[in-house]
């Protein structure tokens, strides 16, 4: 029973978005500042959130405020928070830094949703692209290369192989476009499937977690949510040991928890830790080196996490400059190849008819 709530939980949690989160987290913060109490910022947040999961959350955790619950209970409580930002707000309620804390959050997950947008870009767009290349080819092979064969055919002459191969398969579509209309109902439920729930959510971070961008898409992340997490006072053990569960790469997974191992087993420094476990590159090891050294291991890390995420912009932008003049390139021969095909024949007919 237990089990089947945490999961219910972990679904609820899931429907708020990176972005709703960063505003939920800045309000509260720029609430706090204004010295107004913690119950009532809940109780303003609640009455101006639109209808949905985030106003119920809301409304929830003002109940639990009310009953001289803390924050962190609170959020808990309502269901739809991520365990990260609940124990952010743990630390922040602890260490008198609430405000802080919940600015840096909006931050960390402002971040967050513009990593995920620019990897749904990087996905979305070649699947648009790819689509709309099959269109053009199914048209062409279906409607166009037919009319083409009966004026060649009239003219005594015949299209090439390879045209008449693309017609077959043409026709081929228009027989069985009953399968291919089920095909591509498919393929949207699978876009459904992946998107809207948790258990597709996890199959596709699976997939994408041996990639390059995982890898910079986690390092990002983690560095951020350590950033915030030494801000608030929290030290780098007790930091790094929150930030694994929200990378998403896993040999990067594999080098944070090498890295908490050489911490808590083999005591060394957060410097040596970081350079036996390789979890960041060697420039970034030297920044974070220095920042520890410096007493300014919050900076440092926050730094760290821009570059890791300008890093992850500029890999998902690569594959997108890429993707698009290969797929014009792919798109201009295979229809240079009918176009080829349809105007040799042509050419001998008017050849044979000028002689």
């Amino acid at each position: 029973m237990a089990q089947q709530q945490s999961k219910h939980d972990q679904q609820k949690a899931a429907a708020l978005s990176s972005r709703s989160l960063a505003i939920f987290c800045e309000q509260t913060a720029m609430l706090l500042r204004s010295g107004m109490l913690l119950s009532d910022s809940m109780r303003l947040l609640a009455e101006d959130a639109p209808e949905g999961s985030l106003r119920e959350a809301l409304a929830a955790a003002c109940g639990e405020l009310d009953d001289s619950r803390s924050f962190s209970d609170a959020l808990k409580k309502a269901g739809v928070f991520p365990a990260h930002l609940i124990h952010m707000a743990e630390i922040g309620s602890e260490s008198g830094s609430l405000d802080s804390v919940m600015a840096s959050m909006a931050d960390y997950y402002r971040k967050l949703d513009s990593m995920q947008e620019a990897l749904k870009s990087a996905v979305l767009y070649p699947a648009v692209l790819i689509a709309m290349m099959a269109a053009v080819l199914i048209l062409i092979s279906a409607k166009v290369l037919p009319v083409f064969q009966t004026v060649l055919q009239s003219l005594g002459a015949e299209l090439s192989p390879a045209a008449l191969v693309i017609m077959r398969f043409g026709s081929l579509f228009t027989r069985f476009s009953w399968l291919a209309v089920g095909l591509m109902a498919l393929i949207l439920c699978a876009v459904v499937f992946f998107r809207s729930t948790q258990k597709g959510r996890s199959v596709f971070a699976g997939r994408m977690a041996d990639t390059r961008m995982a890898d910079s898409m986690s390092l990002a992340s983690l560095a951020s949510s350590m950033a915030a997490l030494l801000a608030s006072g929290a030290d780098t053990e007790r930091a790094l040991e929150l930030s694994i569960p929200l990378i998403r790469s896993r040999r990067v997974e594999q080098k944070a928890r090498e890295c908490r191992r050489l911490l808590t087993e083999e005591h060394l420094s957060f410097a040596d830790a970081l350079e036996r476990s390789e979890l960041f590159s060697r420039m970034l090891t030297g920044i974070l080196t220095t920042g520890v050294r410096a007493g300014t291991p919050d900076q440092a890390m926050r730094y760290a996490a821009d570059l890791c995420t300008d890093r992850f912009e500029r890999d998902a932008a690569a594959r997108l400059a890429l993707i698009e003049p290969i797929s014009v390139a792919v798109l201009s021969v295979l229809i240079g190849i009918i176009l080829v095909s349809v105007m040799l024949p042509l050419l001998g007919v008017m050849s044979a008819i000028g002689a």
